[in-house]
């Protein structure tokens, strides 16, 4: 199967309040008064209502109902504009890409096992030979452990 590309998805991202406290999480220098005064500035941006201040960033990835996704938490920007401007954002991108690919891939395999077991074959389980359409990890109630024992072409 051929990999998506970034030009034919489309990209959101949206921040969400950081559930993480501000102190003790915002800066971790050697500096105890400098930590406190950008705790202080970042505690008083969101009191403000501003939510870049502290938040938690999800890139998306979207194609045709699949989604894929990537976030980071901690974030302290002034904008979006800066968190773009920054690299994460590309890398974070990327990552969408990547989760939205193996979505795709897992509902291609999944399609796969469904199809197979709607098709008009109809199966004999070596087991217990009930007549049913098996497919690996679709065994029929009566017959979950005959799955690895399939006698394919006989008739019912």
């Amino acid at each position: 199967m051929r990999k998506l590309r970034a030009d034919e998805v489309t990209f959101t991202l949206k921040i969400e309040p950081e559930e993480m406290c501000v102190r003790g999480n915002a800066l971790a220098s050697d500096d105890p008064e400098l930590d406190r005064a950008l705790e202080d500035e970042i505690i008083a941006r969101l009191d403000a209502g501003d939510l870049w201040a502290w938040c938690c960033v999800i890139v998306e990835a979207h194609w045709r109902g699949f989604v894929g996704g990537d976030s980071l938490g901690g974030c302290c920007y002034a904008d979006e504009k800066d968190f773009k401007a920054g690299g994460y954002f590309d890398d974070m991108q990327t990552t969408a890409l990547d989760a939205l690919q193996a979505a795709v891939e897992r509902a291609v395999a999944e399609g796969a096992k469904i199809e197979a077991a709607l098709a008009d074959e109809t199966r004999l389980c070596a087991s217990c030979g009930a007549g049913a359409t098996h497919v690996e990890g679709y065994c029929s109630e009566e017959c979950r452990d005959g799955a690895r024992d399939l006698g394919y072409g006989k008739e019912a």
